[in-house]
């Protein structure tokens, strides 16, 4: 005879975040650069604990799960900016432009995303380059609440490039 078991409800987490990105705008043709963001951050999904806890989504497309969600079999993508730029080449400062943004659901409830890197894991929330196109990897880490609210969440974080 099967043991009886206490099932506990699982709720389900699924993040995904998507990034708008405004051009820097400059009136000389000749500084013309551009930038498009065709990967949305995906964090996946997890089952809530109780406890607050962290999703840290890498720009190399790797995934750390914080304090004690489960992750779900959930997909998870990192972001990803293309920036292009026009002759002659100059430095292009790309960047994240705030520290953190909040992320809502249906529900009204939210979370906030934070400590953003672009193209490394430990790029920080700007990098400068000088080449002609650059595919920058966005990361950022998600910050679930003790007693986060099940659902999808979805927000927009804005990406800048600037060419000097």
């Amino acid at each position: 005879m099967p043991k009886k078991q206490n099932i506990r409800k699982k709720e389900s987490i699924l993040v995904a975040l998507s990034a708008v990105i405004l051009s820097g705008i400059h009136p000389e043709q000749v500084r013309a650069q551009s930038i498009s963001c065709p990967q949305p951050m995906n964090f996946g999904g997890a089952i809530q604990c109780g406890t607050a806890s962290t999703i840290l989504l890498r720009p190399n497309n790797t995934r750390v799960v914080g304090g004690c969600l489960v992750p779900s079999a959930a997909p998870f993508a990192r972001g990803r900016c293309n920036v292009t730029q026009t002759f002659p080449l100059r430095p292009v400062i790309i960047s994240v432009t705030a520290t953190s943004y909040k992320m809502s659901a249906s529900t009204g409830k939210t979370m906030t995303v934070n400590a953003f890197n672009l193209l490394t894991n430990a790029g920080g929330p700007t990098v400068t380059t000088t080449a002609f196109f650059v595919s920058v990897p966005v990361g950022a880490t998600l910050n679930v609440g003790a007693n986060q609210t099940a659902g999808t969440y979805t927000g927009t974080v804005t990406i800048n490039a600037v060419k000097q």
